[in-house]
């Protein structure tokens, strides 16, 4: 009678044994490889989507704000912080000083530059609703970052732009606030907190979207 075996007579032990373990270790490296499936799956966001501090808006407006490239914080300039006070020379000359805005007016505080491509497209939109927003208590107040008086006042000139400029010509209010890149947007509602923080180019709708939000307040 043949005995009863699992393994051909021929093969030795040890190697019967190392046999054995063979569907342990497949399976183990495959648990491993769904793992990490999964978690990457979890890790990675949806195509299209960024993180955005505007409001929430219903149907298409809240596709479009999600696709805002959008930063909570730089350091301690965060959404619910005071926006830091400053006091800069305006090209057509006098001062701004954020401070004397508040409990008087919603400020949107644009950080731009004449050089800066997404600036050149929004500063007419922005034109377009400050008009139609400063008597509801908007007011917008433009920092030029570091450039020389000539160019910003022939920009100013040229685009008609009419609400309060402010040369940062050394930076410092710029780097006060970390700003990261620009054009830079922040929404300070009239008690001096920053309610909305929008990096980089920013379209009409989600001005729009902001403005009213932040005169709602």
């Amino acid at each position: 009678m043949t005995p009863n075996r699992e393994y051909p007579t021929d093969v030795p032990a040890t190697a019967r044994s190392a046999t054995a373990w063979v569907p342990f270790i497949v399976a183990g490296v495959a648990a491993l490889l769904v793992l990490g499936l999964l978690t990457s799956i979890m890790l990675t966001p949806a195509a299209g989507t960024r993180n955005s501090s505007l409001p929430a808006a219903p149907g298409a407006a809240a596709a479009a704000a999600a696709a805002i490239p959008t930063a909570p914080a730089f350091g301690s300039i965060k959404i619910g912080a005071p926006a830091p006070d400053f006091t800069l020379t305006r090209p057509d000359g006098g001062s701004v000083t954020l401070s004397s805005y508040r409990g008087q007016k919603y400020v949107w505080l644009n950080f731009w530059t004449t050089w800066c491509p997404h600036c050149k497209v929004e500063m007419p939109q922005m034109q377009e609703l400050y008009t139609q927003y400063r008597d509801q208590g908007l007011e917008i107040i433009g920092v030029d970052d570091a450039e020389s008086l000539g160019p910003v006042q022939n920009f100013i000139s040229k685009g008609g732009y009419s609400w309060p400029m402010a040369m940062d010509l050394n930076s410092a209010v710029s780097h006060q606030y970390r700003i990261a890149g620009l054009p830079t947007h922040l929404f300070v509602g009239r008690d001096g907190i920053i309610k909305y923080i929008v990096i980089g180019g920013i379209e009409r709708p989600q001005m729009e979207q902001a403005v009213k939000a932040l005169l709602a307040q």
